[in-house]
């Protein structure tokens, strides 16, 4: 009898859902995902999880929030909010988010890159720091940039919109 991937995914979400990822117990080197990228890729930007709940499984990570109302970025336990006028705000811990997926960061290894490069040559390095392209990583870069690129979306209304209708507007900040 085959597995059923549904079940086993199912089974599995239950199971991290039942613990107690907050007490003294921690999945170091986990990745927690709220949602998946298809929900959101499909429209479905209200949230379910508090950024409270968010922050018991994570200290770093992407994501959104509510109404898909900018990108989040989690960093050094801290939870931004960059909104669709570029700057960046701290998350209440109410708030919810419908897509999120944050780590406890560890670094398992630390790579010191010693010139100055674009963003291609940054991607190839980290690239060549892991053997299987096929890991899930978190990735922290620490520097001085000459040039950042950012980009951010609006808050949606219902009904909302496809993702890719909606990124097709978003404003990006030089």
């Amino acid at each position: 009898m085959p597995i059923d991937t549904a079940l086993v995914g199912a089974l599995h979400v239950d199971y991290l859902d039942s613990r107690d990822l907050a007490g003294e117990e921690t999945l170091h080197h986990t990745l927690f995902q709220t949602s998946t990228i298809d929900a959101l890729l499909d429209g479905n930007y209200d949230g379910d999880v508090s950024f409270a709940e968010l922050r018991a499984h994570g200290d770093f990570g992407l994501g959104t929030l509510d109404a898909l109302d900018g990108e989040m970025i989690a960093f050094d336990g801290d939870f931004y909010q960059i909104r669709a006028d570029g700057g960046a705000y701290p998350v209440d811990e109410r708030t919810k988010t419908p897509f999120a997926v944050v780590t406890i960061f560890e670094p398992s290894l630390s790579q010191t890159l010693d010139s100055a490069m674009d963003l291609t040559a940054l991607c190839s390095s980290v690239d060549r720091l892991f053997d299987d392209a096929s890991t899930c990583c978190a990735v922290r870069v620490d520097g001085h940039f000459e040039h950042v690129r950012t980009r951010s979306v609006p808050r949606q209304n219902k009904p909302y919109p496809p993702l890719v209708d909606v990124v097709k507007n978003q404003p990006v900040f030089e």
